[in-house]
């Protein structure tokens, strides 16, 4: 008798998150990403943020799925989901984070798969993230690529916004060397899609 297959918690909420996805739901809730594991799901909020964290991270690192995501929190199915922020203010409170990211307005709720067109929500997670540091600088490199590739990122803006942003943490040496790097990517990216009539591989 064969032995049954465990699949990773993480692994199936990948699953669920693409499923719902597909049907045109980019934005699936902790509930309804935690409904399949029937039962077995965590129950603090801390073990689901850490669970949540691991499908994402699973998510953007593999080039086999190919996708944009970010975490979301309670405020933003409260008040932005029907709404999209207008503003970049607006856009932060969609976002975990603080001292206590898993309790309050700031929990983390749900997954979010960003639109097209330049989305500020998925813009400020990927620049709250920068914030971990100098170990980060290619993961976020390889978020800012991809953004910009799908166009959930605007490519006139990525390289002096983020550049801007690393100011304020790593000083002015950093930021003209950051700028280049992303827009030399965005160059590549661009001229890459013109040149075969499809997407790069980020």
């Amino acid at each position: 008798m064969l032995e049954e297959v465990k699949v990773p918690a993480s692994q199936v909420i990948v699953q669920t998150a693409l499923a719902y996805l597909d049907k045109g739901n980019r934005a699936p809730t902790v509930e309804q990403l935690l409904e399949p594991l029937d039962g077995q799901a965590p129950e603090t909020p801390r073990a689901i943020a850490i669970l949540l964290g691991q499908a994402r991270r699973k998510l953007e690192n593999s080039n086999k799925f190919d996708v944009c995501i970010c975490s979301v929190s309670r405020m933003y199915y409260t008040s932005f989901q029907d709404n999209p922020p207008k503003n970049e203010e607006e856009a932060l409170r969609c976002i975990p984070g603080g001292k206590l990211p898993d309790r309050g307005p700031n929990r983390i709720a749900g997954l979010y798969f960003p639109k097209t067109g330049g989305d500020l929500i998925f813009q400020e997670w990927v620049l709250r993230y920068a914030r971990q540091g100098m170990s980060q600088t290619e993961l976020n490199k390889c978020r800012i690529e991809r953004g910009v590739k799908q166009k959930v990122l605007s490519r006139s803006v990525a390289p002096k916004r983020f550049a801007d942003y690393w100011v304020e943490f790593f000083g002015e040496a950093l930021a003209p060397i950051f700028e280049r790097q992303i827009g030399k990517a965005v160059e590549r990216l661009t001229h890459d899609a013109e040149k075969t009539g499809k997407p790069t591989t980020v």
